[in-house]
């Protein structure tokens, strides 16, 4: 009896409701056959009692056992007509997951295919939403935008049925490109083609894998006018905007720049899973995407401590909060908070905190709005399905053993040309610090020896070398970087 017992409670631990039924079963079935062909030594001990206790105790015994028995049968009877739900894979709800036979990673598009299978299998209803994923860009970066979409086929957006219907049906997805001025008086490409007529027989000519996966490419236009149109002002007056055209239309939107690349299949089902578990009315989040994960010495971010959400995120459009958010930051830093800045919303004032991202973290770090912010904190969500390289070079292999949730990359860097890029690592090798365009002016037309006789001999290196030698940073690698180049 106790060791039936102690089977059922480590059946009921380990989540295997369905096998305790046999567990009754066995175990009452077990104890009547001990008494019906051991009498005399397993009767007596269970249904013979002292005379001084009530003889009527013994029946009772006898009745439970005969329940257990009965209990045993009919939970198997129940259990036999509705079996378990076979498992859909090994993995369940987790974005990673290993194969243990293979220790492959699973593909996160299967894992999160799989999750939604597995919570319809559990009741979970789902309404349909509308996705918009967004592509901002002004005239200069026309050629550039078809240049990165270029960049999308190897990796196909979606999985699709035989029948050529998407497998994460939950959401209808538009593509759609989102112009800084008015498209309507915009001039005519050198071609004599109109910006839409462009884009669309581009559209017209994609890969399949990934035109499939979209039910249309629209467009819209900010009108922004040239006053509005500076940075950091014109994208954030671009956002703002982009709220109150997609409101109504769509419940999510993902604003992905010319710079931002998908590195995994079916990265379009990775959005379409984040926003059917947030649902059209934002249960969960407001913004979701990635901070800085770039050098700490990218814009001072690790000294700073920005931990900013990155503008290349999903928005969730069905919370009217969302848009008291964005008036509460807008009144917090009004136009003309920083030089240069003549919009409310999108500066904070200070050196490198320009921008609708960097506000919406900065208001909720201040101390003067944590009443408030301790309330909607939670509405602002870090996630691995994108990360944010800032400007900094990375190895798609060494990224996705470290994450294979990643689907899709923001960096400037492969936008850059050769030289740039050569000039980029050069200068984080030898002064610790990110290139500029004063830097490319000085010493562009040099060769790569020139490069290093000059950097190694100035000032900024000897600063350098000091400050990692404070650290305790300064290792004989990083003084072979330029030993044989400086001057004795």
């Amino acid at each position: 009896m106790l060791l039936g017992i102690s089977l059922a409670l480590w059946y009921l631990l380990s989540g295997s409701l369905w096998k305790l039924p046999f567990i009754f079963l066995l175990d009452g079935t077990f104890i009547a056959i001990l008494v019906k062909w051991f009498p005399k030594h397993f009767g007596s001990q269970l249904w013979q009692l002292p005379q001084s206790v009530n003889p009527a105790s013994s029946s009772r015994r006898a009745r439970l056992v005969v329940l257990i028995i009965l209990l045993g049968w009919c939970l198997f009877a129940v259990s036999y007509l509705h079996p378990p739900r076979p498992p859909i894979e090994s993995c369940d709800l987790p974005t990673k997951c290993v194969d243990e036979e293979s220790t492959a990673i699973v593909p996160a598009s299967v894992v999160r295919a799989n999750g939604l299978q597995r919570l319809n299998a559990m009741g979970f209803q789902f309404q349909k939403q509308r996705l918009a994923i967004v592509m901002p860009f002004i005239a200069s970066q026309i050629d550039r935008l078809t240049s990165n979409m270029k960049l999308w086929e190897p990796y196909r957006a979606c999985q699709l049925t035989e029948n050529g219907e998407r497998v994460i049906n939950t959401v209808e997805t538009d593509l759609v490109f989102y112009f800084d001025k008015d498209l309507e008086t915009a001039p005519a490409l050198e071609d004599g083609r109109r910006i839409e007529e462009y884009f669309t027989q581009f559209w017209q000519n994609f890969a399949p894998a990934i035109t499939k996966c979209f039910r249309k490419i629209d467009f819209l236009s900010a009108k922004l006018t040239d006053a509005q149109n500076r940075h950091p002002d014109g994208p954030c007056v671009q956002h703002f905007k982009l709220h109150h055209l997609l409101r109504g239309k769509y419940d999510h939107f993902f604003q992905m720049e010319p710079d931002v690349l998908p590195i995994q299949d079916d990265w379009l089902d990775g959005l379409a899973y984040e926003v059917t578990l947030n649902g059209p009315n934002c249960d969960h989040w407001w913004m979701k995407g990635s901070m800085s994960r770039c050098d700490g010495r990218y814009g001072l971010i690790a000294k700073r401590r920005d931990f900013h959400i990155n503008g290349n995120a999903m928005y969730c459009l069905g919370d009217p909060r969302f848009l008291d958010f964005f008036r509460r930051v807008q009144a917090f830093y009004p136009a003309g908070a920083a030089t240069g800045s003549r919009v409310a919303g999108c500066s904070t004032g200070r050196w490198a905190e320009g921008g609708w991202d960097h506000t919406f973290f900065q208001f909720r770090q201040d101390p003067a709005n944590f009443d408030y912010a301790k309330h909607i904190n939670h509405k602002f969500q870090l996630s691995p399905f994108i990360v944010n390289m800032c400007e900094d070079e990375y190895d798609r292999e060494a990224l996705l053993r470290q994450e294979p949730a990643t689907l899709l990359v923001h960096s400037k860097f492969p936008f850059l040309s050769p030289a740039d890029q050569a000039l980029r690592r050069l200068f984080l090798r030898i002064l610790g610090r990110y290139s500029e365009a004063r830097d490319r002016e000085q010493l562009m037309g040099l060769t790569e020896e020139e490069q290093l006789r000059v950097l190694c001999n100035s000032d900024e290196r000897r600063n350098y070398e000091r400050e990692l030698a404070d650290q305790g940073k300064l290792t004989p690698e990083i003084r072979a970087d330029c030993a044989p180049y400086q001057a004795l």
